[in-house]
């Protein structure tokens, strides 16, 4: 990879790029929220350094025209182009610290596809700012079953599939911006990313992903999730109504204008084939819609939803189709909210969504 193909991969956000050169092999290296991207790049026959530039050359990089080219020099990174130059100065190169990665690092038999729909799929789930420490990420263990999970203690979300690690389990809890850096470098066009786990020295939990030239260290942590496995056995869905994924979303985003709440409310009652949502916060303005369900089991259901909630549930289901499936067992239980398996297709996954109603 040349060297302007380097920057223009890095984030925009980037405060300061870290040049590393030495011998045959070319390093950038941004620090992220709870990690760091590096890219490697061919240096071109330029001799051994190491300094940090300002993150502006990455915006500029991407920028300047598809021509342009970037230069190393010992004491600054130049980019050129036509009758354009634009020099920057280095920094010292202790400006951006590099993570110090584990000695060994123990690759991963996983799908790098299903790993980042999964993770697409649960993100919203976990909690920002929750005293509760592990809530505040994505849980993932990589073993004889896979399983993605995240949960903000009123809502909780699952992806679990058979997996192929028969030796040490893997765990790790990847914070928020961790998963939507992995997220995003997974959304690439490199064929075969791998995904590997390591322990540096203080103890901590690093997972791995290199894509082609870019690699991404999350700093991630070990710890004990809850009991997710018993919340999803005890919400077994007994009656279910299969809709248009895009109808029910656009339904409660229009209830969603009628109120202000900082939890807006919604009454939700399923019967005869029929959805019908209600805000239910503002006395002032009375919103109601209706959703025809596609296919239904016999049963009703009425109970109050977080309006939010339900609305990112929904969305969360469109990561793997068009139609969305919501099942409900008893007054008082969570509702299951699910993406619907297209007809004639392999179960081989569990994937849901499971949002608590308001209590009466």
């Amino acid at each position: 990879m040349f060297l302007i193909e380097a920057l223009r991969a890095l984030p925009q956000e980037a405060r300061h790029v870290r040049v590393d050169v030495e011998g045959q092999r070319g390093a950038l290296a941004v620090s992220l929220p709870e990690g760091q991207l590096s890219v490697a790049f061919e240096p071109e026959g330029v001799n051994a350094c190491s300094y940090v530039v300002d993150g502006k050359i990455v915006r500029l990089a991407r920028a300047l025209p598809a021509e342009a080219l970037a230069r190393v020099r010992e004491d600054k990174l130049r980019l050129e182009c036509g009758d354009a130059a634009y020099a920057f100065s280095a920094l010292a190169a202790q400006t951006v610290a590099l993570v110090a990665e584990p000695k060994k690092w123990a690759k991963k038999t996983v799908a790098a596809a299903w790993l980042r729909k999964a993770l697409q799929y649960v993100k919203e789930a976990a909690a920002t700012a929750d005293v509760r420490y592990y809530l505040n990420g994505v849980y993932v263990r990589l073993e004889e079953r896979n399983e993605v999970v995240a949960s903000n203690g009123h809502v909780a979300a699952m992806v679990s599939a058979e997996g192929a690690e028969r030796e040490r389990p893997a765990r790790i809890i990847l914070p928020n911006k961790c998963v939507n850096e992995i997220v995003r470098l997974l959304e690439g066009d490199c064929d075969a990313p791998t995904i590997e786990l390591g322990h540096n020295g203080s103890g901590g939990t690093m997972l791995r992903v290199r894509a082609g030239a870019l690699s991404y260290v999350a700093l991630g942590y070990e710890g004990v999730y809850p009991d997710y496995a018993r919340i999803f056995a005890d919400n077994q869905a007994t009656a279910m109504a299969r809709f248009e994924a895009e109808a029910v979303a656009a339904a409660v985003a229009r209830l969603e204008l009628t109120v202000q709440a900082k939890s807006p409310s919604l009454r939700v009652s399923f019967s005869s084939g029929h959805l019908r949502l209600a805000s239910t916060d503002n006395p002032d303005k009375d919103g109601v819609e209706t959703v025809k369900a596609e296919d239904s089991a016999s049963g009703e259901l009425q109970c109050g939803l977080n309006a939010r909630y339900a609305a990112t549930a929904i969305e969360a289901a469109r990561v793997y189709g068009k139609r969305a499936i919501i099942g409900w067992c008893e007054p008082q239980k969570p509702l299951t909210i699910c993406p619907a398996t297209e007809e004639g297709a392999r179960i081989h996954e569990q994937i849901k969504w499971i949002v608590a109603p308001f209590r009466e």
